[in-house]
């Protein structure tokens, strides 16, 4: 029997979890010979790998356990995608689980949508606390097509930047088989560049209103931990810098697709000026100078954007704060507007004594800011 669906399991240090993942794929026989669950060992250390070739062994005709050499998260789902035989494919980590798949399973049975939406629920591990994003804004199970589907007046919280990720979207296999290999390798947060490569490549979806994805968060040393995040920031920029390259090379012709990916792209340059803004003065100006210098290079129609970004975060003034010995320095964020900027005001409150080179280096900062925007370089 062809097989429906395809979900993609990589597996690594897991055993406390993969039970309750696994368990959440078992179905009633009828719905089973529908499903493939590619289970990919990416050299665990642990009994992980052991435990998944307990459901291979009681499920032939479903699960299947690859066991491969350590090459990270992207290393499996990209042998889960060449592996893949479904219609559809979607990824599971192995210490999140699904619900409702059953019903999940009975709707792709009618569908012949690229992409299929679903509604997330994250869990909190150490709170118990539980928050469900669901799609309050497409008709559910009504046929969408990418290139006339205006995202902004479909705006919502479900509708952000990570609508496409794999914890919201399934996709059709052929699509990702045709982009394969997609993900990078040997690295975390690989997963980014579905933020972006479903959009160029879709013609169709649906919504559907089944929380199907639920999602554990506050595990102790997740890669979405914030402190795991600022250590391994350097791959985040790795990633950020892989899904711009990745776009510029579309031809995209939709005004819509090509709004709703420079939004995501936005929000990520937003959270990547945060994420270095938690560093200290010297990683933040290092870093800001690679960004700023790859952007004049590669991508330089998008380099004022970056700037106009850049300067609404806080890495500015942490970089002013601690270059002066200033422990609490307030700028309101929210009246720095672009034309305060070319006009050259600026709002300060100083919570300690003022000093007179900190004005001087906001005037000078202002000054060469105007220059910039105005077809100026960065200098260096």
């Amino acid at each position: 029997m062809n097989k429906l669906l395809t979900v993609v399991v990589p597996v690594y240090k897991v055993e406390r979890y993969i039970n309750k993942c696994l368990d959440s794929l078992i179905l009633p026989d009828e719905q089973m010979d529908l499903v493939e669950v590619i289970v990919v060992n990416d050299g665990t250390p642990d009994q992980s790998a052991v435990m998944a070739k307990e459901y291979e062994r009681r499920f032939p005709n479903t699960f299947h356990v690859i066991d491969k050499e350590n090459g990270g998260h992207g290393s499996a789902w990209n042998r889960g995608v060449a592996e893949a035989t479904g219609k559809y494919l979607r990824f599971l980590d192995s210490d999140d689980w699904l619900t409702n798949l059953s019903e999940f399973i009975e709707l792709l049975k009618g569908c012949d949508s690229d992409l299929v939406f679903t509604d997330l629920r994250c869990c909190y591990e150490n709170t118990n606390k539980e928050i469900v994003y669901e799609n309050h804004v497409m008709e559910p199970n009504h046929q969408y097509y990418s290139d006339t589907f205006d995202w902004e007046k479909h705006s919502s919280v479900y509708t952000d930047y990570n609508v496409t990720n794999f914890h919201k979207c399934t996709y059709k296999t052929r699509l990702l088989k045709e982009l394969h290999p997609l993900f990078v390798e040997k690295i975390f947060y690989d997963d980014e560049i579905l933020f972006v490569a479903p959009l160029c490549v879709a013609k169709t979806f649906i919504s559907c209103n089944l929380i199907l994805y639920n999602y554990l968060l506050g595990r102790e040393g997740q890669t979405m931990d914030h402190k795991v995040m600022l250590r391994n920031i350097n791959f985040k920029l790795q990633i950020r810098k892989y899904v711009l390259d990745y776009y510029s090379r579309q031809s995209l012709t939709s005004p819509f697709v090509k709004a709703k990916i420079e939004s995501v792209l936005q929000s990520r340059s937003d959270d990547t000026t945060k994420l270095i803004s938690g560093l200290s003065y010297t990683q933040s100006k290092e870093l800001m100078r690679d960004v700023s210098s790859y952007m004049e290079k590669n991508h330089p129609h998008k380099l004022l954007s970056f700037i106009k970004n850049t300067i609404a975060h806080t890495v500015f003034m942490k970089t002013l704060s601690q270059d002066y010995s200033i422990l609490s320095v307030d700028i309101s964020f929210g009246l720095l507007t672009m034309e305060q900027i070319m006009g050259g005001s600026l709002v300060i409150e100083n919570k300690r004594l003022a000093q007179p080179v900190l004005v001087q280096q906001l005037a000078a900062f202002l000054a060469n800011l105007r220059h910039i925007l105005t077809g100026g370089k960065i200098v260096h």
